[in-house]
């Protein structure tokens, strides 16, 4: 899922497309696979955890568990590398604030790589060379999207003060060149990294990029239960699904952009059914059903 041809006149391109308002369109995503059936690992959270889960056997593995300290220093909401050897996450930091952690799945050694009065909802970047977080350099104030150098330990702040706080409220452009966020007034934007230009293109929350770069998935953002777009940055149209149904923060695709995980409230206050939407059938999957909630945070393809 790296793209390393044309990566700038792609995003100059991907920008005029998000410039005009979009248009409902309510006809079927064409996303010309034949595969049957999806596979691959995906990231599941679990509040005092973080576990993976076997699309393929439906097995759920752990990987990260709180401490049984006083402390109990509870992982955040992780992401894969691009070889998904590694993850990362954020951790409660001993003493106060919080830790940007990297852990080898292999070898399981962690790395900490700094820490902050709060920070949130690291992604790691498509080239592999850093990692996204929200966070505050002090204790109170406003939220900002800082970048996380892995090459030399430098960080430097993408988006001053615009955003709200929680997790899954940016995704990575599939190139590693640009970003969509959602800022504090539910605004979703395209942000172009090498220039910091940004277009608007909705109102929405908790927005993800497919990693074939054609489409955005978020939720619609009104007062009643509107249900969650696809946005096409091709046509400029937008395709609404889910509609009614109680489904916590993002959408999470699928490698090869066909398929959609999320977590559903299917029983009382538990977010713990596990539903894949195939967008070609529009037909949906559940895939994990448990008596406590579970959010999946990232989908890739896991190598031997």
């Amino acid at each position: 899922m790296r793209f390393s041809f044309c990566i700038l006149s792609a995003l100059v391109y991907l920008c005029c497309l998000i410039g005009c308002s979009p248009s409902f369109d309510t006809a079927r995503l064409r996303l010309g696979h034949t595969e049957a059936k999806p596979g691959g690992t995906v990231l599941v959270y679990k509040w005092d955890r973080i576990e993976s889960f076997d699309v393929t056997t439906k097995s759920l593995s752990s990987i990260v568990t709180a401490n049984s300290s006083e402390e109990n220093r509870s992982p955040g909401m992780p992401s894969f590398s691009p070889d998904a050897s590694e993850i990362t996450f954020k951790e409660k930091a001993e003493g106060g604030g919080d830790s940007l952690v990297v852990l080898d799945l292999k070898k399981g050694t962690r790395r900490l790589l700094l820490k902050m009065p709060y920070l949130d909802g690291p992604r790691w970047s498509p080239d592999g060379t850093g990692i996204a977080f929200e966070g505050r350099s002090q204790a109170s104030g406003d939220y900002s999207l800082y970048l996380y150098s892995l090459n030399d330990g430098k960080l430097s702040t993408v988006i001053e003060g615009q955003l709200k706080g929680g997790e899954m409220l940016f995704s990575w452009a599939p190139d590693g060149k640009g970003l969509v966020y959602q800022d504090a007034s539910n605004n979703i934007y395209v942000l172009r990294l090498t220039t910091r230009e940004r277009k608007r293109i909705d109102s929405g929350w908790f927005p993800t990029c497919s990693p074939n770069r054609r489409y955005i998935a978020y939720r619609a953002d009104g007062s009643d239960d509107t249900g969650y777009i696809i946005y096409d940055l091709q046509t400029r149209k937008r395709e609404r699904i889910l509609r009614e149904r109680y489904v916590y923060r993002s959408l999470v695709w699928s490698p090869d952009s066909r398929y959609l995980i999320y977590a559903a409230d299917g029983r009382g206050d538990f977010y713990g059914d596990l539903l894949i939407l195939d967008l070609e059938s529009k037909k949906e999957t559940r895939v994990l059903r448990l008596e406590e909630s579970v959010y999946p945070t990232d989908w890739r393809v896991v190598g031997p």
